[in-house]
C-alpha cells in the first residue's frame, strides 16, 4: 500500500524470514493482497465458481498457477522465489 510518505512496510511472511538455504513454504500458504481486476474477469470467475463449487479466488489462483507453469513444476516456485530475492538484493545495492 502507498501512504503519503511512500510505500507502507510489508509484514514479514515465511519467505522473508526463511533461512536462505530453505526457501520452501507450505504448498497452501496464502498471502492476502489487494488487486484490481476488470469486472468481466471477476464475473467470469464468479460464474465458474457456481458451476464448479470452488471459490472464485481459488479459480483465479489455479488459473495463475496454470499460466505461470507452477501447477506442473513442483520446484518452480522455489526457483522463482530465489530469482526474485536475487533481483531484490541487486536493486537494494544500486545507488539511489
Amino acid at each position: 500500500m502507498m501512504s503519503a510518505d511512500g510505500p507502507e512496510e510489508l509484514k514479514a511472511g515465511p519467505m522473508e524470514t526463511a533461512d536462505r538455504g530453505n526457501l520452501e513454504t507450505p504448498k497452501n500458504h496464502k498471502v492476502r493482497i489487494t488487486i484490481h481486476l476488470d469486472s468481466d474477469i471477476v464475473s467470469y470467475f464468479k460464474n465458474r465458481s457456481f458451476a464448479t463449487a470452488k471459490r472464485y479466488q481459488t479459480l483465479i489462483n489455479d488459473a495463475l498457477r496454470e499460466y505461470t507453469g507452477l501447477a506442473s513444476q513442483p520446484g518452480a516456485l522455489t526457483d522463482l522465489v530465489r530469482r526474485v530475492k536475487r533481483l531484490e538484493e541487486e536493486l537494494l545495492r544500486r545507488p539511489s
